[in-house]
């Protein structure tokens, strides 16, 4: 496994591999648009070299991991690997050395938000010694479309 910083071009095809059978909030895919994404990412902190990161085996990309830092804490914005690179210890090997290099920054804690439902990425967060603190509900909906699921003809503004 190694690892490389990685740039916006760069990421957004892999970010969308690891998207593949993924049960991070599978309900939300489609609503932005990858770049879209990316930006939001990059909006939560500052954004590092050695913290903004492609994962690869054999030369080959399999994952991202992005985390930004503000002040003192450290906020995993994603981390994603492609469904042939699961469940083989990746995902904690990955996560303990952005731990090391997130203190390096300054960062003495990290947040993150996981989707409940996402049963193998708590597991990986319990491995490496985070815990739950707080639940939030989240609400997402689109603009321009009616109750009944059907896109408004005209929009005014």
């Amino acid at each position: 496994i190694s690892l490389h910083s990685i740039t916006d071009d760069s990421l957004a095809p892999i970010l969308e591999s690891t998207y593949a059978d993924t049960f991070d909030c599978p309900k939300l895919r489609g609503i932005r648009r990858t770049e879209d994404v990316i930006a939001g990412h990059r909006a939560g902190g500052a954004v590092h070299e050695d913290l903004w990161l492609m994962i690869a085996q054999e030369e080959q990309p399999i994952g991202c991991a992005l985390v930004t830092v503000s002040g003192t804490c450290a906020d995993l914005a994603y981390i994603g690997l492609i469904p042939e690179a699961r469940n083989k210890k990746i995902g904690e090997i990955i996560l303990k050395h952005i731990k090391t290099r997130a203190h390096a920054h300054g960062a003495d804690r990290m947040r993150l938000a996981v989707d409940a439902k996402n049963g193998p990425a708590l597991r990986l967060y319990q491995r490496c010694g985070l815990t739950p603190r707080i639940r939030h509900l989240a609400v997402i909906c689109a603009v321009g479309v009616t109750q009944v699921g059907k896109q408004n003809a005209s929009v005014s503004t």
